[in-house]
C-alpha cells in the first residue's frame, strides 16, 4: 500500500511485520519449504542490468561424502516475468550451483553465503565468448 502524507495533517500509519517463516512459506508455495531450511531469493539480469523474463533456472545441490564432492541436478524451473526466482528447501548452508539460461545467453554462480537460512543471488546472463 502507498501512503501519502503531506505536512498539513498528522496520520497514524501502522506497519504489520509478519513472522519470517510465514513470509518464506508464502514465497515458497509449491516447493519443499519448512522453517529452518534454506531459501534463495534470486534475480536474472542481462549485461545492461535489465531483468530477463522467463529465463530457465537449473539448480545443482552439493553432496559431499568423505573426500568426494558431487552436485546433484534438481528439476529445473523458470524466472518470472520480472526475472525473479525463488529456490526453497535447501539444507541450511548447503552449497548450490545455479544457472540461468535465456535463448543463447547464460550465467552461472555458486551460492555458498547464507545469512539466517536466506541467500540473495543475482545472475547476469551474457552470450558465450
Amino acid at each position: 500500500y502507498w501512503v501519502f502524507v503531506d505536512r498539513a495533517r498528522d496520520a497514524d500509519i501502522h506497519i504489520v511485520f509478519h513472522p519470517r517463516s510465514d513470509v518464506l512459506a508464502q514465497l515458497c508455495q509449491g516447493q519443499s519449504y519448512r522453517p529452518g531450511t534454506g531459501v534463495v531469493l534470486g534475480r536474472v539480469i542481462g549485461m545492461g542490468g535489465a531483468p530477463i523474463a522467463n529465463a530457465k533456472i537449473d539448480v545443482w545441490r552439493r553432496i559431499q561424502s568423505g573426500n568426494v564432492e558431487l552436485f546433484r541436478q534438481e528439476p529445473s524451473g523458470a524466472a518470472g516475468a520480472d526475472g525473479r526466482f525463488v529456490i526453497c528447501g535447501s539444507a541450511p548452508h548447503q552449497k548450490l550451483r545455479i544457472r540461468a539460461t535465456d535463448a543463447r545467453e547464460s550465467g552461472e554462480m555458486i551460492v555458498d553465503a547464507w545469512k539466517d537460512e536466506v541467500a540473495v543471488a543475482t545472475l547476469v546472463v551474457h552470450a558465450p565468448e
